[in-house]
């Protein structure tokens, strides 16, 4: 979990080789670099260093050695994957291993592409069934951020969707006792705590 001891690690092994040339070890860092990066959530950073690196590894010859290009390839296309590029493959050549690796590899990028398209029509589809509705509708997260409004909230609670985002809901929403005017207690909290609906008090506005 020690993700900057990794890579002082990583970096101090490297700095004991020469940087005249590209040799194997020069590409077990970069490789290394990749898992450490995508770990830590910063593929784009893995991504562009191979890129950048790539003419080196060519001019070497280590892209001619099979077991070199094809982890290569990989570390190029995961980090492209995770950097957002849906059109990321892995070239089917090579040995018969190798290219039964990289059909795996690319049938994963098509499920992972169609469940996003899925996720992102459901998403469309949420969103316009909840413009539709005449009822004010507020969604928040499980920490009891507002991520969704309808139109109808908007208007009764006065905050537009931009400005509501990410605040508590019982900021954007207040709910009061109409006879003592008094702040009532929010009902999401104790559905959020509990998993079971929960209604209003009595006399709240």
């Amino acid at each position: 979990d020690d993700v900057p001891g990794a890579r002082a690690e990583l970096q101090a092994a490297i700095a004991q080789w020469s940087t005249r040339g590209f040799q194997i070890q020069h590409f077990l860092y970069l490789y290394m670099g990749t898992w450490i990066d995508l770990y830590a959530g910063t593929p784009r950073e893995s991504y562009d260093r191979i890129l950048a690196s790539w003419p080196a590894l060519s001019r070497a010859l280590l892209l001619q050695v099979e077991d070199v290009r094809f982890r290569m390839l990989l570390a190029r296309g995961f980090t492209a994957l995770a950097s957002g590029d849906d059109a990321a493959r892995a070239p089917v050549t090579g040995p018969e291993e190798t290219r039964t690796l990289a059909q795996q590899f690319n049938r994963m990028v098509e499920v992972r592409t169609g469940i996003e398209a899925a996720l992102r029509h459901s998403e469309n589809s949420l969103a316009v069934t909840l413009q539709s509705i005449g009822d004010a509708v507020i969604a928040t997260d499980l920490a009891g951020r507002v991520t969704r409004m309808n139109g109808t909230a908007e208007r009764l609670t006065g905050w537009p969707l931009a400005e509501a985002m990410g605040r508590e809901l019982s900021e954007v929403f207040r709910i009061v006792n109409s006879q003592t005017g008094e702040t009532s207690d929010n009902p999401v909290r104790k559905v959020l705590a509990s998993g079971r609906a929960e209604g209003l008090a009595n006399h709240t506005a």
